[in-house]
């Protein structure tokens, strides 16, 4: 659950409409790093909410993605 719930968070942040110079690009990786392992422990632990876990994962991957995009739009193009 809290795998999900971080990487939502990482994911929505770099879209909100401020700018913090340059660190709302830098949000998403560790939320999202944090995330993934936090899912990885939930699906290979001894837990019910494996899938929760596993959309947990995808959408760490996700942020992870997204925020690599922002970091390269921000700092080479």
């Amino acid at each position: 659950m809290l795998s999900l719930l971080l990487a939502l968070i990482g994911l929505v942040y770099p879209f909100l409409p401020f700018d913090m110079d340059g660190y709302r690009q830098l949000i998403g990786f560790p939320l999202g790093a944090i995330g993934m392992v936090l899912g990885i422990l939930g699906v290979v632990g001894l837990r019910s909410a494996k899938p929760l876990a596993a959309v947990g994962i995808g959408f760490s991957c996700l942020t992870l993605g997204v925020s690599g995009l922002f970091l390269l739009n921000y700092y080479v193009l």
